[in-house]
């Protein structure tokens, strides 16, 4: 497989508004690459994305693909698929909705077939092992205890089997813990850019955790990478490869200049079922890409941390959402 033609050529990116799709438009556009990023329609994130002439959006959202190679109009090289429906919130849990997903993961193969692609990417989630407090590696067994995990793992096995029908490339990315700006509303890193940006209290768990973080960028360039060198069937842990007490992170965060945030640890419980340790192996995909992580936690927090300064609306909750 020739990596330079799978990124040479123009890619497809769903997804494109969160913190990983945003990132690798950007990185995409950086390195002269024509992006077409499908997104929900009038979705206010769009603001966010890079302004470039070779960024074009196709305003599809993932449940309505059908046409959208004539929108497009030419043949791409690599196709990303990050986008999900009900990630978080209470649809996370409904077996119904997140087969939509599936089905949609499904659909989003047969476009990067019809615009001639040579490699489907695709956005796996931690949610896919379940319960695991061991480093996770792509050979951890996984057992799956919500209605997303199944999902995310249904999607890379079945989009694996379509992709060989088709002859088309598959790599699958499953991701741990990743920050950035654009992060999905509810996470701690929004929360603590939020009150910071409020001037508020923020209760928090005693964050005794140990965890691994990776910045939006690097996911970004491990999405490349393995567009560009990954093996055809394999699937990779997406994270930094090293983990750390979740309270440092947070202190990491809190030595910051500008604002002001006072964080109540132990200020709430931790979930039930909390997992206490997270860690990815990522030794298989530097191996077969090269990949390495390159921002520290402390300066992708910087980076993060300005960025919802010029944009402090990004850390809004979602309207009509009461927390």
């Amino acid at each position: 497989m020739n990596s330079v033609a799978t990124v040479a050529r123009p890619a497809v990116v769903t997804g494109c508004t969160g913190e990983i799709g945003n990132a690798l438009a950007g990185l995409l556009l950086e390195r002269g690459v024509e992006v077409y990023a499908l997104c929900r329609p009038r979705s206010w994130r769009l603001q966010f994305l890079p302004s470039s002439p070779r960024l074009h959006f196709v305003e599809r959202d993932i449940f309505s693909l059908d046409g959208v190679e004539e929108a497009i109009g030419k043949p791409c090289g690599a196709f990303f698929h990050l986008g999900w429906h009900a990630s978080y919130g209470p649809e996370r849990t409904n077996p119904r909705g997140q087969v939509r997903n599936v089905s949609a993961a499904l659909d989003a193969v047969a476009l990067a077939m019809r615009l001639g692609c040579s490699v489907f990417v695709g956005a796996g989630s931690l949610s896919q092992y379940g319960s695991v407090e061991e480093t996770i590696a792509p050979e951890t067994p996984m057992q799956p205890v919500t209605a997303y995990g199944v999902a995310k793992l249904c999607a890379e096995q079945m989009t694996r089997l379509l992709a060989a029908d088709f002859g088309l490339r598959h790599v699958w990315g499953r991701v741990l813990s990743v920050y950035g700006p654009c992060d999905g509303p509810f996470t701690l890193i929004s929360s603590l850019m939020r009150a910071r940006l409020r001037g508020e209290e923020l209760p928090i768990t005693p964050c005794g955790q140990l965890w691994d973080f990776l910045y939006a960028r690097d996911a970004a360039r491990a999405f490349l990478a393995m567009a560009e060198r990954g093996g055809n069937g394999k699937a990779y842990c997406v994270a930094s490869g090293a983990c750390r007490p979740l309270r440092e992170f947070v202190a990491d965060f809190a030595a910051l200049p500008g604002g002001t945030v006072k964080i109540r640890f132990g200020g709430m419980p931790y979930a039930q079922n909390q997992r206490m340790r997270l860690q990815g192996d990522i030794s298989a995909l530097a191996a077969d890409t090269g990949f390495a992580p390159a921002t520290p936690f402390a300066e992708g927090i910087a980076r993060t941390w300005r960025w919802y300064q010029e944009h402090p609306e990004a850390a809004a909750l979602p309207e009509g959402d009461a927390t």
